[in-house]
């Protein structure tokens, strides 16, 4: 999938099978062949999004993201 590296967002949408809960804090990581390149850190926010403010990204290139997150 191509994406515009200038402006990179990422988006998701947390899921729990309990009522009531939020997010309350999350930490990306994107890897490029198994090296971190990139790691947010716990980074307190009940957005579901982040833009990426990490080094120049390659274009034809295969990225690993996740997200990990934390609830209210």
């Amino acid at each position: 999938m191509g994406v515009n590296a200038e402006n990179l967002r990422f988006f998701w949408v947390p899921v729990s099978e309990k009522r009531g809960d939020f997010q309350s804090a999350y930490q990306i990581n994107l890897e490029l062949n198994g090296n971190m390149i990139w790691d947010t850190g716990k980074v307190e926010s009940s957005q579901p999004k982040a833009t990426y403010s990490g080094a120049s990204l390659r274009g034809a290139t295969a990225y690993r993201w996740r997200v990990r997150l934390w609830d209210g």
